[in-house]
């Protein structure tokens, strides 16, 4: 051994302390196999034989290997197997590969993480908080493995609570609070509960299985819009959008959609229509039912055959809503007339079930005849009361005051012109404000030779406004005429009461008004005698009503 600036005490062994100079080696061992020495810029732990061993036995404590700035240890001479640079990173290698590295915000692997043991496990506690909620990365190996990712219910707790898992050779599992929610299979996915995103583009067919009970809901706030698009390159007519309804199993009952081609759909299919066929399902006895509130309302039944649901019940169009025309071979059933009210007398009309339309004759009261007078000279007849004719809306109507205008009276014989002996004048009639008809005229007395017949009356307010008919002279005069008194006027419903005869023709008395609102005919004179005018006939409101 050579040493510089060392003092050697044969009793004490070296002094202290031992100084060597540069490239002055301290060596152990018989064969010098260790050898500690500083060569004026690196120090040098060298050992040619054997394994270099640093240990601490009891009560020793731990083994420091401290640098000013970097640590590094290589393998096989020269080969960096881990290296600890200051303040930075720690990298560890394999066969001079890097595969880990600390980083400042974790580390980075540069290749694969791989677990010795058949279940592996990377856990994750809650920052800065052990105690707390941790997470479990978990590996099993095996045919039958699994990755799973496990998450701790409880504060401090093992984590047991699924929150994905992918199995081998299978389906990949997405978990809510530990329940199975989303399940990758061979042919697509399989969900459970809703599936809720903002728009959903599916390539392919979507098929929808509920169990007993399946619901599909489109919902939004403002417009919904279900968009089949079929033929979008606009090549050929055989693409159709179609909805299908499908019932039993395999019973295709019934399809909405647009034809392609005539005939594509089925029989007697016009192209490019849109259309609702009802299949062949149950024995072709499918109908087609419309309904609101719940409740059916109209039938097309297998036959063709259209009807209501129930019987006198429902309208086709409505006041202000009409149909323009209505073409049919023909025309029957219950909606038209259903049933008339006749008034001769004043009343009220109160409109039955199911009506909904009413056309009303209304014609005033026939006036009455004039008498004849001793001087040989006829009555004239009265005059018809007139017709008015409407159809009436009654809709929202329930009932409606009904006047019938009476027949005037005829006037009674009289010896002279006394004005006295003039018939009556018929009254009025009226179906509430919607329409009336005043009465006819009375007819004069008979007093020389242009005494005045009485006039009809007339409508208003009707469609039709028909005047009543005047009365019809069959002469008059004096002695010498032999005449026969005046006939009163006919109405829309007939013929007046004829007129009297002379006295000496022994053709007698007049009559009154034959048909509603006709005038009474006038009273006959002659040889010393003279005759009543007679009465005309009341008026008559009469009502067809219409469902």
């Amino acid at each position: 051994m050579t040493m510089a600036l060392t003092q050697v005490d044969g009793g004490d062994g070296l002094k202290k302390p031992a100084d060597f100079a540069d490239n002055e080696k301290a060596r152990f061992g018989t064969g010098n196999d260790l050898e500690i020495y500083h060569d004026g810029t690196d120090t040098f732990l060298k050992n040619v034989q054997g394994d270099l061993i640093a240990q601490t036995v009891s009560p020793g404590d731990d083994v420091i290997l401290r640098a000013h700035d970097d640590v590094i240890i290589q393998t096989g001479g020269s080969d960096n197997a881990i290296i600890c640079n200051n303040d930075a990173d720690v990298s560890l290698y394999y066969n001079t590969n890097k595969k880990l590295e600390t980083t400042n915000a974790g580390i980075l692997v540069n290749d694969n993480v791989d677990f010795s043991s058949s279940t592996g496990r990377i856990r994750w506690p809650e920052h800065s908080n052990t105690a707390s909620r941790t997470w479990d990365l978990i590996g099993e190996q095996g045919a039958y493995g699994r990755l799973e990712l496990k998450y701790g219910g409880a504060d401090g707790a093992t984590p047991d609570e699924i929150s994905w898992r992918a199995n081998a050779n299978g389906a990949v599992e997405l978990y809510y609070d530990g329940n199975k929610k989303l399940s990758t299979k061979s042919d697509g996915i399989d969900v459970t509960g809703e599936v809720q995103c903002d728009s959903l583009d599916v390539d392919g067919n979507a098929h929808f299985s509920g169990g007993a009970d399946t619901t599909v809901t489109l919902e939004g706030t403002n417009d919904v819009l279900l968009h089949l698009k079929a033929d979008t390159d606009d090549n050929g007519e055989n693409g159709n959008p179609e909805i299908k309804f499908t019932q039993d199993g395999t019973q295709h009952v019934l399809s909405v959609g647009v034809n392609g081609e005539t005939g594509n759909q089925f029989t007697g299919a016009v192209s490019n229509n849109g259309y609702i066929h009802i299949a062949d399902g149950h024995v072709g006895t499918c109908g087609l039912d419309l309904a609101t509130n719940n409740t059916r309302r109209l039938t097309l039944n297998s036959a063709g055959h259209l009807f209501p649901a129930s019987d006198n019940t429902y309208d086709l169009g409505k006041s202000n809503a009409k149909f323009r025309n209505v073409y049919s071979e023909n025309f029957a059933g219950s909606g038209g007339l259903q049933s008339v009210q006749v008034f001769t007398a004043n009343g009220t009309w109160t409109k039955p079930s199911g009506v909904t339309k009413v056309r009303v004759t209304v014609t005033g009261g026939g006036g009455g005849g004039g008498a004849g007078t001793q001087s040989w000279n006829t009555g004239q007849g009265g005059g018809a009361g007139g017709t008015a004719i409407e159809v009436i809306d009654v809709s929202s109507v329930s009932s409606v005051s009904v006047t019938v205008g009476s027949g005037g009276a005829g006037a009674t014989g009289h010896t002279q012109n006394s004005g006295s002996a003039n018939g009556s004048n018929g009254g009025t009639s009226s179906f509430g404000s919607y329409c009336s008809a005043t009465g006819g005229s009375g007819g004069d007395e008979g007093w020389g030779d242009f005494q005045d017949l009485g006039n009809g009356g007339s409508g208003s307010g009707g469609n039709i406004n028909l005047n009543g008919g005047d009365a019809v002279s069959k002469g008059g005069g004096n002695a010498d005429d032999q005449a026969t008194a005046s006939l009163g006027g006919a109405s829309y419903w007939g013929g007046g009461g004829k007129g009297g005869g002379r006295g000496n023709d022994g053709l007698g008395d007049a009559n009154n008004g034959q048909a509603y609102g006709s005038g009474g005919g006038g009273g006959a004179a002659g040889d010393g005698s003279y005759h009543d005018g007679h009465q005309g006939k009341g008026g008559i409101v009469y009502v067809e009503e219409f469902a």
